[in-house]
């Protein structure tokens, strides 16, 4: 999870606006790779990881999730795979 703070312009005000961000990610790792270790240096470790959850919310509203593993994709409040899983029964 990491959250952060969005600056927008408010278009009618034209004043600042704070919005609060959160991103939420879930995965797997494929590959990971430590690296070296030495004293008084970085250790160069890398990874590459799956991404089988994504969401994203400004200031609590839900603007995309998509979930691989129960069939959820909502982008901007449409969940464009509601139907298919009711056709499944889930």
């Amino acid at each position: 999870e990491v959250k952060g703070a969005l600056q927008e312009t408010d278009p009618k005000t034209k004043k600042i606006v704070i919005r609060k961000l959160t991103v939420e990610v879930r995965g797997f790792p494929k590959k990971v790779d430590l690296g070296k270790l030495g004293v008084s240096k970085t250790s160069d470790t890398s990874g590459e990881f799956t991404c089988e959850y994504i969401k994203t919310q400004i200031d609590g509203k839900v603007h995309h999730e998509i979930d691989k593993h129960n069939m959820v994709c909502i982008i901007d409040g449409v969940d464009y795979l509601a139907e298919i899983r009711a056709a499944l029964g889930k």
